[in-house]
């Protein structure tokens, strides 16, 4: 029996219709030598979407986008579903590089218009990636995992937008390929490292807090960031090995701080809400809290906005018991995801974190707007919120003036080794917040206080890495 060419859900080609159709393609063209653009879209969080409402929910939104992506093309193109929520469009009427992206974007402008499915409004968007024949690929594989890198490079971006592939594309994948198969033994080798970030309070400028950031100091790399190397932590599942030790490590220094300076401090840590069904969330914290002997209260748990959408995710049940427990419970990137608000006022929360998007952002009055509509929304629940990414003394003013109780960024406080946040709180000096000036200037005034107060201190804060 033949193989169905069609998605039994869209009624779009399927995959292996889309493949034998550029075949075809890549033969009629290489005798022409035309140009034909081959687009590769994938759905921004529709995995949430599909959780929170639903998959018949999600399975109508699919056979939405299809019916709008099949009115967008003209004859002689070809739009197929490839699965999941991943389409793929062949553009032969694309005669340029101009032609592909006028098209793409209205493919994203398309897709951004609200959806209305059983009453309920919901909006998405894509990530495009595109390719163009001949300059991208020469065979059918070679256009469509180019494509396929393309679009990934806009998910890291922030999604909802499109790219060309280019070179550098595939050096950055063989890149991530060479790091994702060192990463075990980065593990074992204790090549990971933590800095810590100061929180401030906006009132009185005084530290409350530290978030725990993981850094990878390679051998041949130098210090490797977390983008560089938790998406393939995540893809490898060495994601739970590496929460495990980064909650290790920020409650061995939290306890070590409690012991050693006259005010503690709390310290947070971002844990992945990807757990086995043999290890919650609320196991492994009061594991390590018992292991390290570190008080609940002086330790946070961040987890994205996202996990309050998945009602059913035990997560949402361990944060709970662990805010019963102490354990202050942090929303991270709020405003970037499709939380419900109802979920929000269910589960005890002690802090929204303000996305730094919105925070980079604050010359558009509709970031500021948003800002402020979460802080209202804090006041009503009783959360504090902190803004991300503060990073000149313009945002510090608006997030103040917005109503914000928290702040963190490289403006009050570049992420530092252990020994230098220790030096750093040492000191004690409240961070001066009315002063102008870039992050440089700021760290050098924290220099100067520190050098006339506490010299060898000092010495310690002045190898601070400024990234």
């Amino acid at each position: 029996d033949a193989l169905p060419i069609y998605d039994h859900l869209t009624s779009l080609p399927n995959r292996a219709h889309l493949y034998d159709r550029l075949r075809r393609e890549l033969e009629a063209h290489r005798a022409s030598g035309d140009v034909f653009a081959l687009h590769f879209l994938d759905l921004d969080r529709f995995k949430y979407i599909n959780d929170g409402l639903g998959h018949p929910f999600g399975n109508r939104l699919l056979q939405e986008v299809g019916l709008r992506l099949q009115g967008a093309i003209r004859n002689g193109d070809m739009v197929a579903r490839l699965g999941g929520d991943e389409f793929a469009i062949i553009q032969v009427t694309a005669g340029s590089p101009a032609d592909a992206a006028q098209f793409a974007n209205r493919i994203n402008q398309l897709l951004l218009d609200p959806f209305i499915i059983d009453g309920r409004k919901v909006v998405t968007s894509a990530s495009i990636g595109v390719t163009l024949y001949p300059k991208d690929g020469q065979s059918v594989e070679e256009l469509l995992q180019n494509a396929d890198l393309a679009m990934y490079r806009v998910k890291a971006g922030g999604r909802s937008g499109f790219a060309f592939f280019t070179g550098e594309m595939l050096s950055q994948a063989h890149e991530a390929i060479r790091l994702q198969s060192a990463l075990p033994h980065a593990l074992k080798a204790g090549e990971f490292v933590l800095h810590y970030q100061p929180q401030i309070d906006l009132r009185s400028g005084m530290v409350v807090g530290a978030e725990a950031l993981i850094r990878w100091q390679t051998q041949h790399d130098g210090l490797v960031l977390p983008a560089g190397f938790l998406p393939a932590a995540v893809e490898t599942g060495l994601i739970q090995d590496i929460d495990q030790w980064v909650l290790h490590e920020a409650c061995r220094q939290a306890k070590t701080w409690l012991d050693t300076l006259n005010d503690p401090v709390r310290v947070s840590v971002n844990l992945s809400p990807l757990r086995s069904s043999t290890s919650s969330i609320f196991d492994m914290v009061i594991r390590e809290l018992d292991k390290t002997g570190l008080p609940p209260t002086l330790l946070g748990i961040e987890l994205t906005e996202e996990v309050l959408l998945q009602r059913t995710h035990s997560a949402v049940g361990d944060l709970e018991d662990l805010h019963a427990r102490g354990v202050q419970i942090s929303v991270d990137d709020f405003g970037t995801g499709y939380s419900s608000l109802a979920r929000l006022t269910s589960l005890h929360v002690d802090e929204l974190k303000i996305e730094r998007s919105f925070v980079a952002g604050l010359k558009d009055p509709n970031n500021v707007a948003i800002i402020r509509a979460v802080v209202s929304l804090g006041r009503a629940l009783n959360i504090a919120v902190l803004a991300e990414g503060i990073e000149t003394a313009y945002q510090i003013e608006q997030v103040r003036l917005a109503g914000c109780d928290l702040v963190q960024g490289y403006y009050t406080g570049y992420p530092m080794e252990a020994r230098q946040f220790e030096a750093f709180l040492r000191a004690g000096t409240a961070v001066d917040l009315t002063k102008p000036g870039d992050p440089a200037f700021r760290q050098q005034q924290h220099h100067k206080q520190l050098a006339h107060r506490r010299p060898v201190e000092a010495g310690a804060l002045a190898a601070m890495p400024q990234w």
